[in-house]
Order: C-alpha cells, then sequence, then structure tokens
C-alpha cells in the first residue's frame, strides 16, 4: 500500500509531496515558487523513519522559463555535502529537457539539448537529428492513448495534458492531474471535487472539464478565465470579461493614507462598493444587466455582446497594508492570471486581471492615475464628486478610464490640432481618429504649447470594446444546448 500526502499553500500552489511505501520508505519532493507561484526548483528528500536528519537532500529539478515554462534542467545535488568551487567545470548535455506543446498546453514531446549528428558519407556532418526524451498523444480530455507513447530509458518528464503534472503515484502514468485548486482525473473528463466558482455557472455540472469543449479550451486552474463566451447551440451569444476591482478602506478619518474611509458619519463599505460597481456599469454597460445585454446589444459591441463582469471588493489597511494587499493578489490565481502578457507594442507593461483602488493628492488638473495594479483617484475630484451631476459623471468617467488601463495601458492617438478649430470639431477628429478614443480618450493638443483637457467619454467605443477583449485572457467557453421543438 502506498501512502501519499500533499501540502498546498494558500494559493493552493503545491508546495509538497509525500510517498510512502508498503516498506516505510519515503519520498519527499519540495517545490520552491515565485512570487507569482512558478515553480523555481524541486529538491527530493528520501529515507526512512521520523528522524528526517537521517534523509538524504537533493536539488533534483531547476526550471527553466521564457514568457512561459520552457522545460527543466534536470540535476542531482546533494544538498548536505559542503560547496567548495571546483576549479575545473564540467559541461554535460542531454540534462535539459524542452517540452515541444500545441494550442491547449498539452506537452507531446519532450526534447534534450543534445543532437546527434547525421552522416551519408561518414564523414561529413549533413543534419542533425534531435534527441527525444518523451513523448504523448491525448484523447480529448487529455487520457493518453494507448501505443502511441513513448520514454526514453532512464528519463520521465512529470508534465504532460494541459501542461499540468502528472501524479503518476495514484493511478499510474499520466491519470491524475494536478490544477492547484483540484485534482482531474482525464480518463473520467472530470474533477474529483466541486468547482470552487460553481455558482457563477448553474448551468455547468461543478465536476466538468472546460466546459465540456476540451478540443477548443482549457481550465487553467479548475476555475475561471477572465474572458468567456456563453453559447447556445454552439452560437455565440455573449462574451463576459471579469475583471476584479479592490479598494481599500479605512476606519480612521485622520489616517494620512491610500485607502478611502468607510467610518462612522459616512457611506460604509458596502455603500462605497456598491458606487464603484454601478459607476463601472453606468459606463461600461450603459446600466444594462447581463440579460439585458444579450437581449438588447450595446450598439458597440460588435457581432457578439459584450458583458463587462466587474466583481467589486473592499479590504481594510487596518488588517493588511496595501503594500501585502497587491502581493496577496498578484499570488492569488483566482484574480491574476501570470500568462496575460501585452498584446499590443504601444503598451507599455503587461496587464492585469485586477485593478487596487485607492485615493491620493495628484497634482495639477490630473484627477485619476494608473500605475499597474494601482489606481488612484485624486482625494478633492473624489470629495467634490457629489456637488453637481456633471461632477459626478466627470467622476464616473474617471473610475472607468483608469480601471481600464488595468486590461489596456494605451491612449488615443493625440494630433497637433490647428487652434483655429472649434472645440466640437476637434472633440470629433480625436475620436475618430486612429486610436480608442471613447473612454481612454484624455486631451487634444490645440497647439504645441497648450492642451486643451476633454474629460473621457461617456460612451465605450467599438475600438475600446475591440482592444480589450483582444488584451483579456481567453477562458472556457460555456456551451448550453436546448434541444429542438419536437
Amino acid at each position: 500500500m502506498v501512502n501519499i500526502k500533499y501540502t498546498y499553500d494558500a494559493s493552493a500552489n503545491r508546495i509538497s509531496k509525500q510517498v510512502t511505501n508498503s516498506s516505510g520508505n519515503v519520498v519527499y519532493t519540495w517545490y520552491v515558487r515565485d512570487a507569482r507561484g512558478n515553480v523555481m526548483s524541486t529538491y527530493t528528500s528520501t529515507g526512512t523513519g521520523s528522524t528526517l536528519s537521517s534523509y538524504t537532500v537533493d536539488l533534483s529539478g531547476q526550471y527553466l522559463y521564457g514568457s512561459s515554462r520552457l522545460g527543466i534542467l534536470n540535476r542531482s545535488v546533494n544538498m548536505k555535502t559542503a560547496y567548495t568551487q571546483e576549479e575545473v567545470v564540467s559541461f554535460y548535455r542531454g540534462y535539459k529537457q524542452y517540452e515541444l506543446s500545441n494550442h491547449l498546453g498539452n506537452v507531446w514531446i519532450t526534447i534534450t539539448d543534445k543532437k546527434t549528428g547525421v552522416s551519408t558519407n561518414g564523414t561529413t556532418v549533413n543534419n542533425y537529428t534531435a534527441d527525444v526524451s518523451t513523448a504523448s498523444d491525448y484523447f480529448p480530455f487529455g487520457m493518453r492513448m494507448p501505443g502511441r507513447t513513448y520514454t526514453a530509458t532512464g528519463t520521465k518528464y512529470k508534465y504532460g495534458f494541459n501542461g499540468k503534472e502528472n501524479d503518476n503515484e495514484v493511478k499510474g502514468e499520466g491519470n491524475q492531474l494536478d490544477y492547484g485548486m483540484r485534482i482531474y482525473d482525464p480518463r473520467l473528463g472530470r474533477f474529483l471535487s466541486v468547482d470552487p466558482l460553481t455558482s457563477k455557472y448553474p448551468m455547468l455540472t461543478p465536476y466538468q472539464f472546460a466546459s465540456n469543449t476540451p478540443i477548443q479550451a482549457i481550465d487553467l486552474d479548475g476555475k475561471e478565465g477572465v474572458i468567456n463566451t456563453i453559447k447556445v447551440n454552439n452560437q455565440p451569444v455573449v462574451d463576459v470579461l471579469t475583471y476584479h476591482v479592490v479598494i481599500a478602506t479605512t476606519n480612521n478619518l485622520t489616517a494620512s493614507n491610500k485607502a478611502y474611509y468607510t467610518g462612522p458619519n459616512y457611506q460604509n463599505t458596502s455603500a462605497l462598493q456598491a458606487e464603484i460597481q454601478n459607476a463601472l456599469n453606468s459606463v461600461y454597460n450603459q446600466n444594462k444587466n447581463l440579460a439585458d445585454v444579450v437581449t438588447n446589444p450595446n450598439t458597440v459591441n460588435g457581432s457578439v455582446p459584450v458583458y463587462y463582469n466587474f466583481i467589486v471588493s473592499t479590504f481594510s489597511v487596518e488588517n493588511v497594508s496595501i503594500g501585502d494587499k497587491k502581493r496577496q493578489l498578484y499570488a492569488d490565481q483566482n484574480v491574476s492570471f501570470i500568462d496575460n502578457v501585452q498584446k499590443f507594442s504601444d503598451d507599455d507593461g503587461d496587464v492585469t486581471n485586477f485593478s487596487l483602488l485607492t485615493k491620493g493628492a495628484l497634482s495639477g488638473k490630473t484627477v485619476g492615475s494608473f500605475t499597474r495594479p494601482s489606481v488612484t483617484i485624486d482625494e478633492t475630484h473624489f470629495k467634490d464628486r457629489n456637488n453637481t451631476s456633471v461632477n459626478y459623471e466627470s467622476f464616473q468617467n474617471t473610475v472607468a478610464h483608469e480601471i481600464g488601463h488595468g486590461l489596456l495601458r494605451r491612449h488615443p492617438n493625440v494630433d497637433v490640432r490647428e487652434p483655429s478649430l472649434n472645440e466640437a470639431l476637434q472633440e470629433f477628429n480625436h475620436n475618430f481618429a486612429p486610436g480608442l478614443g471613447g473612454i481612454f480618450r484624455y486631451g487634444i493638443l490645440t497647439n504645441r504649447n497648450t492642451t486643451l483637457l476633454i474629460p473621457p467619454s461617456k460612451n465605450i467605443t467599438q475600438p475600446n470594446t475591440d482592444a480589450m477583449i483582444k488584451s483579456a485572457t481567453k477562458g472556457s467557453d460555456i456551451n448550453i444546448q436546448i434541444p429542438s421543438p419536437q
């Protein structure tokens, strides 16, 4: 009998595995991760009994990354031996394994950094062949195809379907995978526990994988992606773009921090949360709910309507600092997707799937700013928002503009305008010139020395929607089958 134990951190990342066989021999695997949950190296420890000092401790693998995981450098370094600097450095080929995967992240083949020369005349090398260490074909839901797998002698690779780690000790090679939040059995095409987000998708079984569309979609971690396409009978009905907004609050009126006061004789956290939610919904969805968007799409949503699903929450700086909250959000795979890199050449950094909303004293005429992942609203702009209806609309547009930068760090092209043009014509040219316009506009240069500041538009333009859809991480499609009436 084999006994297996796993431990996980607060973000559902596996940090250790303990395998004990029937003879009492124990093998520990320890995972060292960076702040975003990527495995950087693994260590193994073997022995018997409860005295860990008698166990071996070896560095077993170092992970290779580009924009995502490329492979593993297999090592066997005794960490209990005192380090001495070698006078001669030896270099060996064949210990690095590189992944060759498809659009779903399925690891089909791994090759080493060793190549073999091919000669037709026994003298001259005509070309080289790759050193293949493992290979596997998969059925759509991830089960390995019998007779279509290969493992070179003395090699192994722990990652496979969707690029997830195989727990081969449990049910055999490739029959159980760790998705972080849940464990998956590819033979069944089902997770072994309930989806933690099942309340959001009542039309789906809580054990389903990739909305039952495994050829085109994956489960990133057993939860959801940031944009999901809802279909009826395989026809797209609406794209739902999910984005998280987390507001810093305080109950100390005199505190000199960036949090919003929600103490006595003022709005409570629920009221502030609802106000930001309504501001975003009024701009991005024109005050429509999901059902309204499906039945009566906005005019700028293109061929498939888009619903912006903002999930707004609060936290108290008395319980956790803003800096610590940022680190928690980056590590939380429910709101932060580490592969969501910039997709426009004129953006200035990776995009995020969340914004942390704060306030502060901004200089000049600036009413809002964005420094990933923080949105700062000028405290005077926030304080004066209820003075007039114009002020409040400007506040809503500022919030929508700055939070939109979480997915898109772009502004419209601002050209030098002739000062003789009237303001209406300048505004028309600005909105329809190359660029985004709409909620992302921010000003017009009337000449080379003067800027005419025009607040963001109340409307989302088609370029706004197109760009944010392109920038967002694509999650699983949700297909609802409705039988035809008999």
